[in-house]
Parts: C-alpha cells; sequence; structure tokens
C-alpha cells in the first residue's frame, strides 16, 4: 500500500504537467442494442395479409391516392415480413438486410434543447396504422396528420331487458399498443425478444331499458379518463403482467 501511494502520488504529479500532451480517456455512453430480430413463424399469414393489400391498393387507386399509398406500404411491410417468418419458421438466420429492417420496427430520438425536449417515437410499425382525414365532428377522434391515440369499439350484440336482468350492449374494442417478451429456443440458448402487440376489450354497457352504444370518441374518453374502470378479459391475466 505504501509503494502504491507514492507511485499514484508520482504519477498524478507527472499527469499534471503533461495534461495538454494528450486528451483526456472518456467513458463511452451505455446505448439500446439489439443484437438478434425474431418474426412469429407464420409466413402464410403475412402471405395473406399481403394480398389482401394487394387487392386494397388496386380498388382504391383510382378513388383515394392517399388510401391506396397506405395499402401499397402494407404489402410491402407484409411482404418482408413473411420472408422473415419463412427464415424464423426454418430455422435459417435472417439476412443482414432484414435484421436492420426489423429493428427499425420502433424507433425513439429526442428533438429540441434545454428545458423544450420532445420525444418522437417512429419506425415502420407506426405505418400500419391508417390515420384517416375525417375530423371530430364526424363522430372520429382522429385528426389530420395526428399520431396520438385512437383506440376502436364496435358494439356486437344486444340483451334486452328481461327477467333475467336489465339490457346490456356487448361491445370488441381496440386498446394501447403493449409490450409483449417472447421467449424463443435458439439453438445455443433461449433468446428473448420483445416487441409491440395490439390490445383487445370486452366492454358491457348496461341499463334498466335502453343502454348506450359506445363510438370511437367515447371510448377514448373512458380510457382517458377512466383507466381503471376499463379491464382485460380474464383469461389475458395468464400473460398479461400489471
Amino acid at each position: 500500500m505504501k509503494m502504491r501511494n507514492t507511485q499514484l502520488m508520482s504519477w498524478a504529479h507527472l499527469r499534471h504537467n503533461t495534461i495538454l500532451y494528450a486528451k483526456q480517456s472518456y467513458t463511452g455512453g451505455i446505448i439500446c442494442y439489439y443484437p438478434q430480430a425474431y418474426v412469429e413463424p407464420y409466413p402464410a399469414f403475412f402471405g395473406a395479409v399481403a394480398d389482401f393489400a394487394a387487392k386494397g391498393k388496386k380498388f382504391f387507386v383510382t378513388y383515394d391516392e392517399a388510401v391506396s399509398a397506405y395499402f401499397d406500404n402494407l404489402e410491402k411491410t407484409s411482404t418482408k415480413l413473411k420472408t422473415a417468418a419463412q427464415y424464423c419458421a426454418s430455422g435459417q438466420v435472417l439476412t443482414s438486410d432484414l435484421q436492420v429492417w426489423l429493428k427499425g420496427c420502433l424507433t425513439s430520438t429526442t428533438s429540441g434543447s434545454g428545458c423544450v425536449r420532445v420525444k418522437i417515437i417512429d419506425g415502420w410499425y407506426k405505418s400500419l396504422f391508417f390515420t384517416s382525414n375525417i375530423n371530430t365532428s364526424n363522430g372520429s377522434n382522429r385528426l389530420d396528420g395526428d399520431d396520438s391515440f385512437f383506440p376502436t369499439i364496435a358494439d356486437v350484440h344486444t340483451k334486452p331487458m328481461d327477467e333475467m336482468g336489465p339490457a346490456k350492449v356487448l361491445h370488441a374494442a381496440t386498446g394501447s399498443v403493449n409490450l409483449m417478451a417472447v421467449i424463443v429456443e435458439a439453438d445455443t440458448c433461449p433468446m428473448v425478444f420483445v416487441g409491440p402487440v395490439g390490445s383487445y376489450y370486452d366492454v358491457i354497457t348496461t341499463d334498466p331499458k335502453d343502454p348506450k352504444r359506445l363510438n370511437d370518441e367515447d371510448w377514448a374518453t373512458m380510457i382517458r379518463t377512466q383507466p381503471t374502470t376499463v379491464a382485460r378479459p380474464q383469461w389475458m391475466n395468464q400473460i398479461l403482467y400489471k
């Protein structure tokens, strides 16, 4: 310890006297890195989506260029996913181009400076959601060019009031995008992959005589203002982390 102290004291003096001779060392910053990528091994599904998108692109090309462009992008994206799924289904390693593309599914950057800094979420996954040009005054909560949250809901069954109880309306709804983690058995060891997935809700409105049928705007308001009153189906509790 005595010798270590003496040597470090000497080194500190020498470092001080030669401070301008060389740059000091820097520790590299820690960033997120995705070493591998994975697509569910169902190429037939992605192929069917690509075929559907091709038909949509062809149909809308003379009616609405924006809708046709959306289907064009959906076709290209689904075709890439089909190719990646074929690799995963056969146990082959994805090509470097597919690896890079898949890792761009969702990206996060920060814009601005000082106290005003905005996080920007981007990536090809966002382009899979079609944003219409319908204004909120027409019963939609989607805005032109708006990337905000827009869940959907539809009533699917009505139970009238009877001796068994009050009237009810069953709705099927979508909600926020969730992050799912899956374990895949690889050749060397199990690997965990994380990716975005949609969310599903069963929603029931009740009234003695005339229960309300919810529209998209009603549902979006419920999720934003009453998040504790809307619950996922019980069968999701087996895989849902809260």
